[in-house]
């Protein structure tokens, strides 16, 4: 493979659209987008990395599949839902829910904090769906997120990133960061960050292109800080999550070499359903629910190294 060192920053064109002006912000900080075509084009427009290298990096730089490893843990709740909803509508499966959430009451079955987690979640889609419910895309996202992470050290806010300030976009969207709830060496409560995700109802291929340059710079400072935070872990990295109405991707970046490399997740739909059809696809092909749980893991993952960074840190400063 060819150097991948970018060591020669480009310049801003007065001539740039402002597609193209993102592109400059996400390559001169030394990152590889792999995810959008015009992006691609860009890079080998400016020749700075020939058409093959980039595809290997996407090879090289993909996150253990999160789809299926958690599998195992929910195929019980699954299987419940789908017999429910193959033999009835929604109103069956709801009530399949109830039964399940009563049953270690009834002394009959015994189930985890995430069984629990995840049949608040299924319910309230449900309750959405059957039209019980009704949010905008942003909140019904923010709600299920909400839930995902009840019961760990992760706090979800509305507001922007520490980082946003270095990330020129004119773009209006919704919030949702991801922060691990610490404290420092002397006690003291802090909030560290693990994740940028951002909301936009923007029909623009455009306006998507360049939130996705603005995440993915926002997701690179998130990195570089937990990396200062837990030197100690090698394979640390955020996941950011970029959503556009009821659907949306989750994208990793990690560093590889002298650059950083940020790449989609997975292929597989990341959408929240609002009919029965979707419902129907949520639960039997959409994968939805292990790639929420893994989302989960990983980013308690994170709250571990992180919390017990801080720890020995702790401990170092009372010896001293």
């Amino acid at each position: 493979m060819e150097s991948l060192e970018h060591s020669s920053v480009l310049m801003i064109d007065s001539n740039m659209n402002r597609m193209e002006l993102s592109f400059v912000y996400v390559s001169n900080r030394n990152i590889i987008n792999t995810m959008g075509v015009k992006q691609l084009e860009s890079y080998q427009r400016r020749n700075r990395l020939k058409p093959g290298t980039i595809y290997k990096l996407r090879s090289l730089c993909q996150t253990p599949d999160f789809t299926y490893s958690n599998n195992a843990l929910i195929e019980h709740i699954l299987t419940t839902l789908r017999k429910a909803y193959s033999i009835g509508n929604l109103d069956e499966t709801r009530f399949a829910i109830k039964y399940m959430k009563n049953a270690q009451m009834m002394s009959k079955v015994h189930r985890s904090t995430l069984d629990y987690l995840l049949l608040d979640m299924l319910e309230h889609i449900i309750e959405t769906c059957l039209g019980h419910k009704e949010h905008t895309p942003y909140t019904y996202w923010y709600n299920i997120f909400t839930m995902l992470f009840r019961g760990t050290h992760i706090k979800l806010t509305n507001h922007n990133s520490v980082y946003a300030d270095d990330c020129s976009s004119t773009i209006d969207t919704e919030k949702i960061l991801f922060q691990c709830v610490t404290h420092d060496v002397y006690g003291k409560q802090k909030h560290i960050e693990i994740s940028s995700c951002e909301h936009t109802n923007s029909s623009s291929n455009t306006e998507n292109t360049i939130l996705q340059s603005k995440l993915i710079c926002i997701n690179q400072s998130i990195l570089c800080n937990l990396m200062n935070e837990c030197k100690d872990v090698q394979d640390i990295f955020p996941i950011g999550i970029h959503l556009d109405g009821y659907s949306g991707y989750l994208f990793s970046i990690k560093p590889y070499r002298d650059i950083y490399v940020a790449s989609q997740i997975c292929d597989h739909p990341f959408f929240l359903p609002l009919t029965m059809a979707e419902f129907e696809l949520f639960i039997h092909e959409g994968r939805m629910l292990e790639m929420l749980c893994n989302l989960r893991e990983h980013y308690k993952s994170i709250t571990k190294f992180i919390r017990q960074s801080n720890r020995d840190k702790s401990s170092w400063v009372d010896h001293v």
